[in-house]
């Protein structure tokens, strides 16, 4: 989008003047500009506003509500996200973000999953039905400086792409269309189309067509007495009918989350995720929530707040087990005895097709959930990712990347 536009944006809805616009035109321009500018300043903390206005509505969300509330709040969030992003298509699926007005441009049915995070110091471009996973960080933590002058690089990410849970691409940096990021993968350097990149720094792993096909993985092993305690809590929370697409879950099977019935199970699941840390919710119920978010959990299991879980009853927990804050849970998940994990942590193994054909129209698109295991006596650091397919087998430092058995700092 050309600057004169996004321009004339923060005049008609922050009331700006053309006088106090001379920092932002260049920041926004990709030249030299002064962060410390009072209306540059301003910007920041109007965004920020924006930002916590949206994430608190899905925060706070935590009971089912009526059709006329949800129109209302979908109105709400449609608003809000139009005066972050200035240059947008139709909105997809934006879980929780961070940003600043101007900077990011969206194409068309963007899908944004919890805490997606662009930095302050890149100018952003996203095509069209490009798919983050959670806890996805765009843009370099440092800017590129002139004295105490900054400016902005480009980052341009493009059609049917997919962000891995934990990914971070830095500034200077062109995604053609149709990357795949590995989770917790961190690039530093251009993609070419169709390809899948992995590591840290990220390299490209594989050419991705249809004569691709990825190894066999190791499907999840529940006993029939885990099966039996999830099914049960499925049958109180009125989802008896479930049970066909459930167990391909439980299997590692595809399924579609675009099937009412399951889509909605996602959504309680976010919802009692979200009551677990609201401040009223009292000890009662708090208990009452982590037995159903997590029907196969030992003695002496702690969880912290903000933690994000997918789906209730992939996660099996051993006994003495804690989770830290805002903690990421996703796939088929078994936790040993005497495990901790730090705050930040994410396990995710949630999948979709690595082909761009096959991801390209949400209602048809395919998932499933990937196996990973963590062994006793485990302490995962702080900030660390853990990727899908894993057997975690040993201590993991914080901020590190485990994968295939290996540790990458």
């Amino acid at each position: 989008m050309k600057t004169i536009q996004k321009l004339k944006h923060l005049k008609k809805h922050f009331g700006f003047k053309d006088e106090q616009l001379i920092e932002i035109k260049k920041m926004y321009d990709g030249e030299f500009f002064d962060p410390a500018d009072a209306n540059v300043q301003k910007l920041y903390k109007i965004s920020q506003d924006i930002c916590n206005q949206y994430n608190n509505i899905l925060r706070n969300t935590t009971k089912k509500q009526s059709l006329f509330k949800n129109f209302q709040t979908m109105l709400k969030k449609t608003k809000l996200l139009s005066l972050l992003f200035i240059k947008h298509g139709l909105f997809g699926d934006i879980r929780e973000v961070n940003a600043i007005v101007g900077l990011v441009d969206l194409g068309r049915y963007v899908f944004l999953n919890r805490d997606a995070m662009f930095s302050k110091y890149a100018l952003v471009s996203i095509d069209h039905r490009t798919l983050f996973g959670v806890n996805v960080k765009v843009g370099s933590d440092t800017p590129k400086q002139d004295g105490q002058k900054i400016c902005l690089e480009q980052i341009c990410i493009g059609k049917d792409c997919w962000l891995g849970a934990g990914a971070k691409i830095e500034n200077n940096v062109t995604l053609k269309p149709r990357v795949v990021v590995a989770g917790g993968a961190v690039v530093t350097e251009c993609a070419p189309c169709d390809t899948l990149l992995l590591g840290r720094p990220a390299k490209v792993y594989a050419h991705l067509d249809e004569n691709y096909h990825t190894k066999p993985k190791s499907k999840p092993n529940y006993t029939d007495k885990q099966k039996e305690k999830i099914f049960a809590v499925l049958k109180n929370l009125g989802y008896d009918n479930i049970q066909k697409d459930y167990t391909k879950i439980l299997s590692g099977e595809k399924f579609n989350t675009a099937k009412p019935k399951v889509g909605s199970l996602f959504l309680l699941t976010h919802r009692l995720c979200a009551e677990l840390s609201h401040p009223s919710t009292t000890p009662e119920r708090k208990k009452e929530i982590v037995d159903i978010l997590f029907p196969n959990h030992g003695k002496n299991f702690k969880i912290g707040d903000g933690v994000f879980l997918d789906v209730l009853g992939t996660v099996i927990v051993g006994d003495n087990v804690s989770i830290g804050n805002n903690v990421y849970l996703a796939g088929n998940v078994f936790i040993g005895d005497n495990v901790k994990i730090e705050d930040g942590v994410t396990i995710f193994g949630s999948e979709h097709d690595l082909i761009g054909k096959k991801r390209k129209h949400a209602l048809s698109r395919a998932t499933w959930t990937d196996t990973i295991c963590v062994e006793n006596n485990v302490t995962l650091g702080q900030d660390c990712v853990i990727a899908p397919n894993s057997t975690v087998d040993r201590d993991v430092p914080a901020k590190a990347l485990f994968t295939n058995k290996k540790t990458i700092a």
